[in-house]
């Protein structure tokens, strides 16, 4: 639906990531993005996304200026845009507060309230607000592969095997590994992690042995 906008001067500071849910490279503009950026393409629940997909026209203490919308994303059939800075940067009462910032951001949304669009701020607060999470999600992007390439017998064995109660990794991956190549039981049991076909502690504790899965 839309196409990312690149300024070659936009900034210096730029991440290149590639999306396995786009099947493209992403390219984004410091760390916050960076993060941000990792909830989104782990969250199952968003279908679509494009970054800096549109530039609108506004005013500035009177003169002609442009915003760049940060993140366009698809999720639960709704779309939404996102505009993404550092709190500090649109508190009036905060020394690091952006003027030209806060205005962006403000054209932006009477643009979306304009168009019948729904926009929202993601600030630090928000990235970061469960760090564990976070972190987790960053180790786990590797095994974010479409769940339909997903091994449906192995599946099937990790299933029967939690639906018996809360297993660890440790005590899942040894009573599958008799028959199945470990790497294939680890990347299978992180997909349906990804994708909340079982339920994990991810959010509580850092990524191991002793995290533990489960059924609703």
């Amino acid at each position: 639906m839309y196409k990312p906008i690149i300024h070659n001067n936009l900034w210096i500071n730029r991440w290149y990531v590639f999306s396995k849910k786009l099947n493209r490279e992403v390219i984004l503009y410091g760390p916050l993005e960076y993060d941000h950026w990792v909830l989104i393409e782990m969250d199952p629940l968003v279908t679509n996304y494009c970054e800096k997909p549109l530039e609108i026209s506004h005013s500035y203490f009177g003169k002609p200026d442009k915003a760049l919308i940060d993140m366009w994303v698809e999720k639960n059939k709704k779309e939404e845009f996102i505009s993404i800075t550092y709190t500090q940067t649109i508190e009036r009462d905060n020394k690091q507060f952006s003027s030209d910032t806060f205005e962006k951001i403000n054209s932006i949304k009477l643009w979306t309230q304009a168009n019948n669009k729904n926009h929202k701020v993601i600030t630090d607060h928000n990235v970061y607000s469960n760090s564990i999470l976070l972190d987790n999600l960053k180790l786990l992007l590797p095994y974010n592969y479409p769940i339909s390439t997903i091994n449906p017998g192995l599946k099937k064995k990790i299933v029967d095997c939690i639906s018996g109660g809360v297993q660890n990794l440790l005590d899942l991956e040894a009573r599958i590994a008799i028959d199945d190549d470990p790497f294939e039981i680890q990347k299978t049991i992180y997909m349906l992690i990804i994708n909340k076909l079982v339920l994990s502690n991810i959010d509580m504790k850092p990524i191991g042995p002793e995290t533990e899965v489960y059924l609703v």
